[in-house]
């Protein structure tokens, strides 16, 4: 990558995941992805908070879009519902329009394995969901004075507990380590109705997520960025 942006390299609209996986679910389902480069930020707030700084040594998007999977907290928050935060009126608009609803978002350090622990944030912080990244996002995107929006679809609402503590397979580099999770799995059968919900509402959560990005991405200006790239993490 170039470290500025001139005519021949216009800047970009950044959609920022944690995982490759998030990327390929959204990247294969939008019809355009004009003006897009995805980024891999890896899980974690440590993890996406050295990744973007590193990248914005190099390259300044025209903003940031952190896209994903989010817990949901609120109760009236289903599987698949589509949730956004920004303080930018640009996205504020493009996103309602796209049929995103406004909530509150909260980082936790750890993914939320039960639905008690989910109630317990809820009323400790009002917000609407959760999820590992946003708020160190959100914190370097303010700090470079690039306009950031986050944007999730609840996969595991309040209610649902997951089949297992998904933190024990993340990676000190903010990777999956999806071999050992279904290891895990198999070795305990009575838990594969719940990951078999996980895996439905997640690809529900992908299908309401790319929607709605393939709406707010539409007829984005030339100067937001020409052409799509790869996933890139570096």
């Amino acid at each position: 990558m170039n470290g500025c942006c001139n005519d021949a390299n216009p800047p970009r609209l950044w959609v920022c995941c944690a995982l490759p996986q998030e990327v390929r679910l959204l990247q294969g389902r939008l019809s355009n992805p004009h003006g897009v480069r995805f980024r891999v930020t890896g899980m974690g707030p440590d993890c996406a908070r050295r990744t973007l700084a590193h990248w914005l040594e190099r390259e300044r998007p025209v903003a940031v879009l952190n896209c994903g999977f989010a817990g949901g907290l609120n109760p009236v928050h289903g599987a698949g519902t589509v949730l956004f935060a920004t303080d930018d009126p640009h996205w504020e608009r493009r996103l309602r329009a796209a049929g995103a609803l406004p909530g509150r978002f909260t980082t936790s350090g750890r993914v939320l394995q039960t639905a008690m622990e989910k109630a317990a944030l809820w009323r400790a912080t009002g917000a609407d969901a959760v999820d590992m990244e946003s708020a160190a996002i959100v914190a370097v995107c303010r700090a470079a004075a690039i306009p950031v929006a986050v944007v999730r679809a609840v996969s595991d609402p309040s209610g649902q507990d997951l089949p297992l503590d998904f933190s024990r397979f993340v990676r000190s580099d903010g990777s999956w380590a999806a071999g050992r999770l279904f290891l895990a799995i198999g070795l305990r059968p009575h838990r594969w109705a719940r990951f078999l919900r996980l895996g439905r509402n997640a690809r529900r959560a992908a299908r309401q997520l790319a929607a709605v990005l393939d709406r707010a991405l539409a007829g984005l200006p030339q100067d937001e960025g020409r052409g799509v790239s790869d996933p890139v993490r570096d």
